[in-house]
């Protein structure tokens, strides 16, 4: 049984197999060096690109630390990824370089997941983005490589510019809406001001309810006179006057209550023509809030329309590679001698115990 064996059984059925574990050995060797030098060359293309210095100076601390602890990535890093990892860009890759020829595919899907495979985007420990792009043509990878960068950088400011515009269209939209409903409820205070005479009506009605009382007063004092005056049996041209003063009074007094009157509000609708303008000024008081809110916010968004989008920086162009990528031959010739030793010492060890 293999369990009783002992180190000295293992090392003489080795040494008794040791030309046949070193003929195999070394015959898959030799293969795995033909073979190696027979793959085809791969080379790499890579370039890094960081986020905007602004960006990263704007990101308070608790946010740094949040992204260190999660492994969480910032929202400009997203993007760029989203973008490097869309189909749009891939396909522009295809077309530009003709990698459906290179490939010898017939339809851009095959081609753009050939090319997925010899494509690679990571994100390092500092947030640096690394492009990779893996091709047979050690002058096209850098270029590949490098319009990639160009595409993302273009995209990016296309999708900012567009953002921004839209963000512009849907403020200043908003803004349109409360200064026109401003100005329809200004034409409606203005109107309704007009039809019934009111300048300020707080100031107005306090006005005319002091001149109202004391045109009462002044009718109920002429009334008891022109009474005392009657019992007295007073001059009738007194008399008469008396009467024509409390007529005087009273028309006065009834003017105050007429709804054509010119320069009186008319007091019998005081409280509704009050509840009304409270209702207009409040309605006024929220829009010019809004406006105060939505004002700024319209000036922020043309500026940020207008201005140059920040995009990212790139530490390093795709330069012409001079080595190539892969096959890593010397990692395939070690795994080969590897398993050819390891299999060959176990099948001349379980041929020897069975035996």
């Amino acid at each position: 049984m293999a369990q009783d064996l002992t180190l000295r059984d293992y090392y003489r059925i080795f040494k008794k197999n040791k030309w046949f574990i070193g003929i195999f050995t070394f015959t898959v060797s030799v293969l795995a060096i033909v073979i190696s030098l027979l793959l085809p060359k791969w080379y790499a293309g890579t370039a890094v690109i960081l986020r905007p210095q602004s960006q990263v100076l704007d990101m308070s601390s608790f946010q740094m630390k949040t992204m260190g602890l999660l492994g969480s990535m910032d929202g400009a890093t997203n993007r760029y990824l989203s973008i490097l990892n869309s189909r749009g860009l891939k396909e522009q890759i295809c077309r530009k370089y003709d990698l459906m020829e290179a490939y010898k595919v017939e339809f851009m899907d095959k081609a753009i997941l050939k090319f997925e495979d010899k494509y690679k985007v990571e994100v390092g420990d500092e947030a640096q983005i690394v492009i990779t792009v893996f091709d047979r043509d050690q002058e096209r990878v850098a270029a590949m490589t490098n319009d990639i960068v160009s595409l993302l950088d273009s995209t990016n400011i296309a999708l900012a510019t567009q953002y921004g515009s839209q963000e512009r269209l849907f403020i200043e939209q908003q803004l349109n809406s409360v200064l026109d409903s401003l100005n329809i409820l200004e034409n409606e205070l203005r109107k309704f001001m007009a039809k019934h005479n009111v300048l300020s009506v707080e100031d107005q009605i306090s006005t005319q309810v002091q001149y109202a009382a004391d045109l009462k007063y002044q009718i109920m004092i002429k009334e008891m006179e022109l009474k005392i005056m009657e019992q007295t049996r007073q001059n009738d041209l007194l008399v008469e006057s008396q009467k024509i003063q409390i007529a005087e009074l009273k028309n006065q007094y009834r003017t105050l209550f007429l709804p054509d009157n010119e320069l009186f509000i008319d007091l019998r609708v005081a409280p509704e023509i009050s509840i009304f303008i409270k209702k207009i000024e409040r309605k006024l008081q929220y829009f010019n809030e809004v406006l105060v809110f939505v004002g700024p916010l319209y000036e922020q968004a043309k500026i940020t329309e207008a201005k140059e989008v920040p995009t990212f920086e790139v530490l390093d162009h795709a330069q012409r590679p001079d080595r190539k990528a892969k096959p890593k031959r010397a990692v395939i010739v070690i795994a080969a001698f590897m398993f050819a030793l390891l299999s060959s010492g176990v099948y001349v060890l379980l041929k020897e115990t069975q035996e």
